[in-house]
């Protein structure tokens, strides 16, 4: 039957997998270090095809985890045939940038504001093929853009080029539905896009600020204080978080 996989058949797609893996057929991006590399699934680094979700309480870290990941994929693979595509809908891309230069300059904001040669050290930064989208957009359209830049890449740089999508942060999505809906459609989409191209996906979403409930702290095995579908992941890598048809 349709869509149906035998376990027998899932077995041999596995040994499969891990073998090409190690072999470098299906290709991965070290994150530069053997520590960083250990928490992902095949401990080499990022794989093409993945779905991962990044949530967490807001203000806590979620985009500057991204940009460090997204900043160590260039750092650590600079012959890699990939770039990244930054759906950044919380932060002007201006603001990414920033973060990667007080990274980079390991000081304060105020410090890069009072540098007059702070122009020179922007000028610096590697010109990594990162392109941002700052304007919030519905679901069918963050799929067309990404299939459309997903097009425009491989003619440019040939088939064998992947792209890395980070998504920040799903919340921001326009679309006229609840949130449950929304995040279920979204991640959808984006499991649809990672199977159907090159692709590994980053998707950062908030956690329900009732996880900072007075009764909570006090009592956390409340199971009501728990978020809503969609927004329950600490850190994970998820392939199965999508409802299946």
């Amino acid at each position: 039957m349709e869509n149906l996989v035998s376990n027998k058949e899932a077995k041999k797609q596995l040994i499969e997998h891990i073998e090409n893996v190690n072999a470098g057929i299906i290709p991965t991006l070290s994150l530069g270090s053997t520590a960083m590399n250990s928490w992902t699934p095949t401990g080499h680094g990022i794989e093409l095809n993945k779905l991962w979700t990044i949530a967490g309480l807001s203000g806590h870290g979620k985009t500057t985890f991204a940009n460090y990941i997204k900043d160590k994929l260039f750092e650590a693979n600079p012959k890699a045939n990939f770039s990244v595509l930054y759906f950044s809908l919380e932060n002007l891309a201006r603001d990414i940038l920033e973060q990667q230069l007080l990274a980079k300059m390991n000081t304060d904001i105020k410090t890069v504001y009072n540098d007059e040669t702070i122009s020179d050290k922007i000028e610096q930064l590697p010109e990594n093929e990162i392109y941002f989208m700052e304007a919030r957009t519905d679901i069918k359209k963050v799929k067309e853009l990404t299939l459309e830049f997903y097009k425009h890449q491989v003619s440019k740089f040939g088939p064998y080029h992947g792209i890395f999508i980070v998504y920040d942060h799903s919340l921001l999505t326009a679309e006229d539905t609840n949130e449950r809906i929304m995040l279920r459609d979204l991640a959808n989409m984006f499991s649809e896009v990672k199977n159907s191209i090159r692709a590994t996906v980053l998707l950062l979403s908030q956690l329900n600020d009732s996880m900072l409930a007075t009764d909570r702290i006090v009592d956390p095995t409340g199971v009501r204080h728990y978020p809503q579908l969609g927004c329950y992941v600490i850190i994970t890598f998820v392939s199965l978080l999508t409802e299946r048809t």
